[in-house]
C-alpha cells in the first residue's frame, strides 16, 4: 500500500518545495515595507477600538537578496526625514531591525545621483543574465508626484552610474548601521 502511495507523496512533496521556493516579495505599501501596520491598545485604552500605529512612506527603499554564497541580505527604507529603518538577515552588518537618521546629504547625493542617471526612465524589469544564485539589489525612490520607481539588477549588472548608486547606498546604509548603537 504505501509503495503505491510513494509516486503522488514524492509528486506533492515536490510541487510544495518548487512553489514555496517561487514566492514573490509583497510589493511595497503605502508604509513601504509591504506588511501591514500593526494596531496596539494604549495601555489603560479600551480594546474595542485599537489605534493604528502612524508610520511615513519611505523616500527610497533598497533591498539587497540573498545568493548562493555570503551576499548580505537586507532592506533599508530612508523616509523624507533622513530616518533609515534597516531590517538585516543574513551576512547583513546587523541581524534585525536598527533604526537611526541619517545625514540628510545622504538622501540628497543619491537623489542627485537618481536624477544624474535619469533613474526614473531607466526600464522598471530587471537587469541581468537570468542568473538565479546571483543577489539581487532593489532600488524604489519616491519621486516628488508620490509616485514609485523600482528598478531591479541581477548579479551586478545594469548601467555602470546605477551600480553607482547601488554601491554609494550601500557603503552609506552599512557605515550607519554599524555605528549605530
Amino acid at each position: 500500500m504505501l509503495i503505491r502511495l510513494l509516486p503522488a507523496l514524492s509528486a506533492a512533496l515536490l510541487t510544495a518545495i518548487l512553489f514555496t521556493g517561487c514566492a514573490k516579495h509583497a510589493a511595497p505599501t503605502a508604509t513601504g515595507s509591504g506588511a501591514t501596520a500593526s494596531t496596539k491598545a494604549p495601555a489603560g485604552a479600551t480594546a474595542e477600538k485599537p489605534q493604528p500605529r502612524q508610520q511615513v512612506a519611505y523616500t527610497l527603499r533598497y533591498e539587497r537578496t540573498p545568493c548562493m554564497g555570503n551576499c548580505p541580505v537586507y532592506v533599508a527604507e530612508i523616509d523624507a526625514q533622513n530616518r533609515l529603518t534597516f531590517t538585516g538577515g543574513r551576512f547583513a552588518p546587523r541581524d534585525g531591525v536598527v533604526k537611526v537618521t541619517l545625514p540628510a546629504e545622504v538622501l540628497n547625493t543619491a537623489r542627485e545621483v537618481a536624477a544624474e542617471v535619469k533613474f526614473e526612465t531607466l526600464p522598471a524589469d530587471e537587469y541581468g543574465h537570468g542568473m538565479t544564485d546571483a543577489s539581487s539589489e532593489i532600488l524604489s525612490l519616491r519621486g516628488s508626484d508620490g509616485r514609485v520607481h523600482t528598478v531591479t539588477s541581477v548579479g551586478g549588472e545594469g548601467p555602470q552610474d546605477l551600480m553607482r548608486l547601488f554601491r554609494y547606498l550601500d557603503t552609506q546604509i552599512t557605515e550607519a548601521v554599524k555605528a549605530a548603537k
